[in-house]
């Protein structure tokens, strides 16, 4: 990947990280909630280092839209969560993977895990800490 490619994705996560922040903790009940999801899409494809627009991925985009217009109009906790679903799906369709209902769940599960994976540093250095959460994840596998 080239420098520019990695700066862009790290500035889309601040961004998003931003936009999550100011939507979530200063938005007026689900008009917050709701332009976050109008606004998240638009950041995954912009830190995507290899985005597919493919006709599926038009479609989640605008159904995804549509929730936020609707938790805009008139929120519940169902539609959020419903929103929440939908952003996942556009992000494995960004990923180039199909959203199938189980494979959504373990790719939202799997974020956070995949997330602390990510900031290990070195593996020489790892403590015992984690090696017991290695050996507890893998088990699942």
């Amino acid at each position: 990947m080239s420098a520019a490619g990695c700066w862009r994705e790290v500035c889309a996560v601040v961004m998003l990280v931003a936009a999550a922040d100011v939507t979530l903790y200063r938005g007026e009940g689900y008009a917050g909630y709701a332009a976050l999801l109008l606004a998240a899409p638009l950041l995954l494809v912009l830190g995507s280092p290899r985005p597919r627009f493919h006709w599926n991925l038009w479609l989640v985009g605008a159904m995804l839209w549509l929730m936020a217009l609707r938790i805009a109009w008139l929120g519940s906790p169902l539609t959020l969560v419903m929103g929440c679903g939908l952003l996942v799906a556009f992000a494995m369709l960004l990923a180039g993977r199909q959203p199938y209902l189980f494979g959504t769940l373990a790719y939202a599960v799997q974020t956070s895990v995949a997330g602390f994976v990510g900031f290990k540093l070195d593996p020489e250095k790892r403590t015992a800490a984690w090696d017991r959460f290695r050996e507890y994840t893998y088990q699942w596998y």
